[in-house]
């Protein structure tokens, strides 16, 4: 399992929401000693990474492809995350009094790490500046502070950031433009579902800007293409024009998302709905679902509209009904279903497997190609001579031979000794989990969506499970992080 600054940031931010904003439930998967010992390393580790992390830099994550335990580090541009440390420790700040027992000032480290991304304020070839601004410099406001305690005011750096951010915004297709580049053959305006959480930083500014004021971007309710009453006024307006366009074409009937939509530049017309991420274009990408449920609830905070409330429900509802039973999703909800698919599908008749469904065709046409007249084969089909008793020997006891008599043996202990508790396999031996990886990351941001559903519809068991969620990723920061 692999922990970045991505999960640890959301697991922080649902801590502080669950343990300030409301009392905890008496719930088995969240027991206050749990939070607290989750909390006190996580202080521990935060406060140590501050003080290594070397300058012009940022900790991106640990992952197995380093060294164990130790941070790949990347510049303040060149990472999407860069946004999340300085995040961090504004959560530790929050949550201080549930870790008296580690002292530290945290203001202080947060607005030392969080400075300089102030420049980055500027950037119009990024659709994260929400991730770099919003989360740093909204989170400090948010508890209080407005300045760097000289000439620097956060509330212009966010304002900076919206500016930047509405130059991406396309009115041909009523959306900002995710990623740059025209989608290949497509030739369109890239949107991807992570990129709701970038709206936050729009109401925010529009908001401080006084200029949340709606002349709105209609979508039709016949889900026809975005049609513009005029030109965008505000960045309100923008927000809730990507939003609409979001929810209309981002979602299949059953919920469930696409990561990646591609929009024509003066149509809107979508030209391509699929994935980057995912596992494929008709799958979907965990992490993408849980980007939705927050970034909608989140919308539907800041406008009201019910439209969003009920996109974020929906994504919730999916989202949920496809967990595994410690609610935290594996990284793509199809994987496991196709792959048992495809394993039924090139099953026997007996039900038992052949040692590979791509060879056993091959194995048997070769087989076949390669007898005599009387149908009898050489022991060896390289050899001239015919080994019929050796060939009687090995038979199986429906005269059937295996493809090969040396390995029929070695196939079926190698076969019985890889398989899982249950005698059911996973699709290939060889591939480095006997389950699908697990996105710690999606849990997480899951869980602080699910946390601001509750608030506005409290009898559908959202909260029951982020807290399981938050359960289950304090342990595993627990023995993960040790």
């Amino acid at each position: 399992m692999v922990f970045g600054l991505g999960q640890v940031t959301a697991l922080l931010s649902t801590m502080a929401l669950v343990l300030l904003h409301t009392p905890i439930h008496t719930h088995a998967d969240v027991e206050p000693q749990l939070l607290r010992s989750s909390m006190v390393l996580a202080a521990k580790k935060l406060f140590y990474t501050f003080h290594i992390t070397p300058e012009g830099m940022m900790p991106y994550s640990v992952e197995p492809k380093w060294e164990p335990k130790k941070w790949a580090w990347r510049s303040l541009s060149g990472g999407w995350t860069a946004g999340f440390f300085p995040g961090c420790l504004w959560e530790m700040y929050r949550l201080r009094d549930w870790v008296p027992e580690f002292a530290a000032d945290w203001t202080t480290l947060a607005t030392i790490s969080m400075l300089p991304l102030a420049p980055t304020a500027t950037r119009v070839d990024i659709h994260d500046i929400g991730f770099f601004i919003g989360i740093p410099f909204g989170t400090a406001m948010d508890i209080g502070f407005l300045n760097d305690g000289s000439n620097l005011q956060y509330k212009d750096v966010l304002l900076t950031a919206a500016k930047s951010l509405s130059r991406r915004f396309v009115p041909g297709s009523g959306t900002f433009r995710s990623w740059d580049g025209n989608g290949g053959e497509y030739r369109g305006v890239q949107v991807i579902i992570d990129n709701m959480m970038n709206l936050e930083l729009m109401f925010m500014a529009a908001n401080l800007s006084g200029s949340a004021t709606s002349c709105l971007i209609n979508v039709d309710l016949m889900f026809m293409a975005v049609v513009l009453s005029g030109s965008a006024t505000s960045w309100y307006d923008e927000a809730v024009s990507h939003a609409k366009v979001t929810a209309k074409n981002h979602f299949r009937e059953d919920g469930s998302t696409y990561h990646r939509v591609i929009y024509s530049d003066t149509t809107g017309d979508v030209l391509s709905a699929g994935t980057v991420q995912g596992y494929a274009d008709d799958s979907c990408w965990s992490r993408g679902q849980a980007w939705a449920i927050h970034g909608f609830a989140n919308t539907y905070g800041s406008t009201g509209i019910p439209l969003f409330l009920e996109t974020a429900q929906k994504a919730a509802d999916y989202y949920i009904s496809h967990l595994e039973e410690d609610s935290v999703p594996v990284w793509d909800f199809q994987t496991a279903q196709k792959d048992a698919n495809y394993y039924i599908s090139h099953l026997e008749e007996d039900s038992v497997p052949v040692w590979d469904f791509q060879t056993a065709q091959k194995a048997a046409d070769y087989y076949i190609s390669h007898l005599e007249e009387d149908s009898v084969p050489v022991w060896d089909f390289q050899t001239a001579q015919k080994d019929a008793n050796y060939y009687i020997s090995h038979l199986e006891e429906d005269s059937v031979p295996v493809w090969d008599f040396q390995t029929a043996q070695k196939d079926a202990n190698d076969y019985i000794s890889h398989l899982e508790e249950d005698s059911v396999p996973v699709w290939d031996f060889q591939a480095p989990l006997s389950q699908p990886w697990r996105d710690t990351s999606a849990a997480a941001i899951a869980a602080c969506g699910l946390i601001e559903l509750h608030s506005y519809i409290p009898d559908k068991g959202y909260r029951d499970v982020a807290e399981a969620t938050i359960g289950s990723l304090s342990r595993w920061v627990l023995v993960l992080l040790l």
